[in-house]
């Protein structure tokens, strides 16, 4: 009983310690003992995310993610929370990311929506559907339709530009 109390009064000195010294304007090196800072580790976690498309799994965990940076999971969700960020949002944001990229190289819309979000890596089509309406404020039919009318847009301007300089040329 006497060790247990010992080792909180331990860890409640420290904090104070810590939380005095950064009030008083002094950088604190990081708890972590491997020496790497939150903005190091997110960097790592950016660059296996980028470089394998990790995103594109569907069975992607907080494990998977950190043993594909070289850290353990709670460096990650530290780095993650650093910016501000949970694992599903950072995660899915890229996924929706990658969703738009395949509408958008599709604007006729051969590909079915279920189809876009399992190549994406969601689970579903409704949840892209969620994270779609989250950031863009619309859903997945209006979203896509916007697509269609914005390629059919640049097909019409670009075969107007075509045709203005055959016409100048004669």
């Amino acid at each position: 009983m006497r060790e247990r109390w010992k080792r909180g009064l331990r860890r409640w000195c420290i904090r104070f310690l810590r939380r005095l010294l950064q009030r008083l304007g002094h950088s604190i090196p990081d708890r972590s003992g491997t020496g790497l800072g939150a903005e190091v580790v997110f960097r790592r976690i950016e660059a296996a995310m980028l470089e394998q498309r990790l995103y594109l799994q569907r069975g992607l965990t907080l494990n998977t993610l950190a043993r594909a940076a070289g850290v353990n999971r709670t460096y990650v969700s530290r780095a993650l929370s650093a910016h501000k960020l949970n694992y599903a949002t950072y995660v899915n944001g890229y996924r929706l990311q990658w969703a738009v990229h395949l509408m958008q190289a599709d604007p006729q819309g051969n590909l079915e929506l279920e189809e876009i979000a399992f190549r994406s890596g969601f689970g579903s089509e409704r949840r892209m559907g969620i994270y779609l309406k989250m950031s863009y404020g619309v859903t997945l039919a209006v979203f896509r339709r916007r697509i269609k009318a914005f390629a059919q847009a640049k097909n019409f301007s670009t075969a107007l530009s075509a045709s203005g300089s055959a016409n100048t040329a004669t």
